[in-house]
């Protein structure tokens, strides 16, 4: 029964990181939307013709 348990509650888990993966480049309205979208330094995230993108800066 743990074991079931056990699994039932990793597929969970791995579901909800592949979800959160696939939303990454979502659509957006403002630049307030990509601020789940991380970028590097020199980066900043835009939202350009309702799409999240990392731009130089």
């Amino acid at each position: 029964m743990k074991e079931i348990l056990k699994f039932f509650y990793t597929m969970i888990l791995f579901v909800s990181l592949f979800i959160v993966v696939i939303n990454v480049g979502g659509k957006c309205i403002s630049h307030m939307h990509c601020i789940y979208l991380s970028c590097g330094f020199p980066q900043l995230t835009y939202c350009l013709q309702n799409q999240c993108y990392c731009l130089n800066m």
